[in-house]
């Protein structure tokens, strides 16, 4: 009788047991276990990666010795390494797709600072969104635009003033010293950053940030002397301008508002009989409608105007061939004063926003008028929030009064601009 052939896993089938575990490895992470009882399984020892993207090391059990031969246990491993290895690649997608979704949706400095912007622009005139976003792009954005806002620091926002500051913008700086801070507090409000305190370390920068110098007519108080040396060169350079240009940087001085509710001006807002123009509102800083009673002077320069753009639904339309169907720009009337002298190579600045100040110093020094009338005629808006509550106006308030005082000033003006002339300024 012939010997019966004996299988490769004979030889372990027959291995007595010792009363310990025996490993018996078979290669690429194939092993036999021999229980200390003699039970022997295949075990298969593998890597796959975690959720997280961590490997982690795994161990299976193939069968038992009995019911798999050698030859079936390195095949079933096989098999079960190549699903693993599917695994993993499915895993290291996942991952990847996960790490480019949050990348996707972290909150930069930016993105936050442009929601903030959109939320604000219901509340601020067109002219301050554009602005405000220019400041932040120009000088915030490419230091800290594309940071976590979650991980920014005081360190990385005094970065981003410091370009400001060094070229001697302070004022500038510490308005967008303001914007970031507000920033900050709607990215609070949102959840964005998860260390408030941000917010108390900036406002306590602040403090050490540098203030600007006082130097130019736009930050100091004017003399009377500097008032008509202003008024005089105004009307003696009236002709190097075109007529929008020339009339409204007469005007300006007379009527005290802001310089694009001055330059927006349109027609259907001015009553020359009654001597009165009534801003709306959505033209106002405000939102709130606004008079203005007009005293002769500018009666009379807007009647010139009306020789010019009469049949124009713009007071000031802009003559540009860039402007056409818009009106005069603010930047139009700075440059006039620039090239009359008024600049900072002169350390003489001067900005058509600067002729409210000068009014509400002459006034209330030269005049000692009370504040009512001169803060309706400014459209101020009461900052205690408890007298405004209590304290109402209306379009009208005090307007007898306002109507006295803006021609009491207008004269005034004039008056010191003829002393200047007389005496030589210019």
């Amino acid at each position: 009788m012939a010997k019966k052939k004996e299988k490769p896993e004979d030889q372990f089938l027959n291995l007595p047991a010792t009363g310990k575990v025996q490993n018996i490895p078979f290669g690429d992470g194939l092993s036999l276990r021999i229980s200390p009882k003699g039970k022997k399984i295949w075990y298969l020892r593998y890597d796959t990666l975690s959720a997280e993207g961590k490997r982690k090391q795994n161990v299976v059990s193939l069968g038992s010795l009995a019911s798999l031969t050698i030859e079936s246990a390195k095949a079933k491993a096989e098999k079960h390494k190549a699903l693993a290895k599917t695994e993993n690649a499915n895993l290291a997608t996942v991952k990847k797709n996960e790490q480019l979704r949050k990348a996707q949706t972290v909150q930069t400095f930016e993105t936050v600072a442009e929601s903030w912007l959109e939320l604000k622009t219901a509340e601020w005139i067109p002219r301050s969104v554009k602005q405000n976003r220019g400041r932040l792009a120009a000088n915030v954005y490419p230091v800290i635009g594309r940071l976590p806002i979650n991980d920014i620091t005081v360190p990385d926002v005094e970065r981003a003033l410091k370009g400001i500051i060094d070229r001697g913008s302070r004022e500038v700086a510490r308005r967008v010293h303001t914007l970031i801070v507000s920033i900050f507090k709607y990215a609070l409000a949102k959840n964005l950053i998860e260390q408030p305190d941000i917010v108390v370390r900036l406002t306590w920068y602040k403090e050490q940030m540098p203030k600007r110098k006082k130097s130019s007519h736009y930050e100091e108080e004017l003399s009377p002397e500097e008032i008509g040396a202003l008024m005089l060169a105004i009307h003696e350079n009236r002709s190097r301008w075109t007529p929008p240009v020339s009339i409204a940087l007469q005007l300006a001085p007379y009527c005290v508002l802001r310089p694009s509710e001055l330059l927006g001006a349109t027609w259907e807002e001015i009553d020359l009989d009654a001597a009165e123009w009534i801003v709306p509102a959505e033209r106002m800083k405000m939102k709130r409608t606004h008079l203005v009673p007009l005293p002769r002077q500018a009666v009379a320069l807007l009647k010139k105007m009306g020789e010019f753009s009469g049949r124009n639904t713009l007071v000031f339309p802009s003559t540009s061939s860039t402007g056409k169907g818009k009106p005069v720009s603010t930047m139009a009337l700075i440059q006039a004063l620039r090239r009359m002298g008024y600049n900072a190579e002169n350390d003489n600045r001067f900005v058509t926003h600067a002729f409210r100040g000068m009014f509400s110093s002459t006034v209330h020094n030269i005049f000692g008028a009370p504040s009512l009338p001169v803060e309706l005629q400014l459209a101020h808006s009461e900052k205690d929030k408890i007298k405004a509550a209590y304290h109402k106006t209306s379009l009208r308030t005090a307007l007898n009064e306002r109507r006295e005082l803006l021609q009491r000033y207008a004269d005034y003006l004039d008056e010191l601009r003829t002393k200047a002339a007389s005496n030589g300024t210019l």
